[in-house]
């Protein structure tokens, strides 16, 4: 299967806590355009590793330098609705780093930022149970205004398989008996295996990835275009919740 990796940035939010930078898909990407996701795309053969990968996608996407954050972990992959098994790779803004968001406006139209906590809150959370290849995946979506009380006129709902990871990132990083809840199961194991172990095997013995890959190509990335500095939007408790890392 071909494989991809995404980002999960760590960044401070004024209130103290972690948040996770996040992206905008441009309007006119062929895929999933005005989505939210995490920065990340497929690996390329100059990539040593999928932390590489993550990390010049990264770059590329909203001018992260990779001096300007630290690897933490790897996360277990996830399969995306086109069959690219991704795998989440997590950092954390260096203390020193003075980033400011320069995106590609040709796969980027907006960054912004979300506490991690924010996935296991209930306030606009729904999930719903859905068939895929004959497993049943928990599709969950967060709805706007992410946080009560916040003045936010540009927000947006995460959902999916962006969704997915962070529900999974924030029940490893916050933990607590709040992941206990009905309401915020992931995906179930079968003899120990994880969802995606499970699908990935059903997938690969139904013989689709061989009927959908075959013949298939990557198009060849366009050149940068970086449009002018963002500022880094995150959520806090008042009129105006502009800030910067």
């Amino acid at each position: 299967m071909r494989r991809a990796a995404v980002l999960i940035c760590f960044a401070p939010e004024p209130s103290g806590e972690l948040g996770v930078i996040l992206t905008l898909r441009a309007a006119t990407l062929r895929t999933h355009p005005n989505e939210v996701c995490l920065p990340g795309g497929r690996a390329d053969d100059v990539d040593e590793s999928l932390v590489a990968t993550a990390f010049r996608e990264a770059e590329e996407e909203i001018g992260l330098l990779p001096s300007q954050h630290t690897y933490i972990t790897t996360l277990h992959p996830f399969v995306s609705a086109h069959l690219l098994i991704v795998t989440p790779i997590v950092s954390i803004i260096n203390a020193d780093a003075d980033f400011e968001p320069r995106v590609n406006p040709d796969e980027v139209s907006d960054v912004f930022t979300l506490p991690l906590s924010r996935f296991l809150s209930s306030y606009n959370h729904s999930k719903q149970d859905l068939s895929w290849y004959g497993q049943i995946w928990k599709y969950h979506t967060y709805g706007v205004p992410h946080i009560p009380d916040v003045i936010n006129e540009r927000e947006y709902p995460v959902t999916g398989f962006t969704a997915a990871v962070l529900l999974h990132c924030a029940v490893i990083g916050i933990g607590g008996e709040v992941c206990h809840l009905e309401e915020f199961e992931e995906a179930e194991v079968e003899d120990g295996k994880s969802w995606e172990d499970v699908f990935i095997t059903t997938v690969v013995e139904s013989g689709e990835l061989e009927r959908r890959h075959k013949g298939s190509r990557r198009p060849a990335r366009k050149p940068s275009k970086r449009s002018g500095k963002r500022t880094l939007r995150n959520h806090k408790k008042s009129e105006n919740n502009n800030s910067r890392i």
